[in-house]
């Protein structure tokens, strides 16, 4: 976008400064985010233990992949319980996603 920005200002004289200068997208000389370490994932897990809602909504973020905005979402309409090898299992169908 710099680039376009700078084209728009020299070239053509549509802005008068590039908004963009000096913006970098995230990862170009960013610091990398740290992973947590196997003892903050026991403390989280601990402490989500004494909250069996918030404990669920771990198990089902960690089991699906899901964000939390994602999984806040999700609408009972959203979970069918289907019959599949002879047994009953509940599904998350996900009607819309991005791609």
């Amino acid at each position: 976008m710099s680039g376009f920005f700078n084209w728009l200002r020299d070239e053509r004289s549509l802005v008068e400064a590039n908004v963009f200068k000096g913006l970098r997208i995230r990862g170009e000389g960013a610091e990398p985010r740290r992973s947590w370490t196997p003892e903050e994932v026991r403390h989280v897990w601990a402490r989500m233990a004494s909250t069996p809602i918030a404990l669920d909504l771990l198990r089902l973020l960690n089991m699906t992949g899901m964000r939390c905005n994602e999984a806040a979402q999700l609408r009972c309409s959203d979970i069918e319980d289907i019959q599949a090898c002879g047994e009953s299992r509940w599904v998350i169908r996900i009607r819309e996603s991005k791609t």
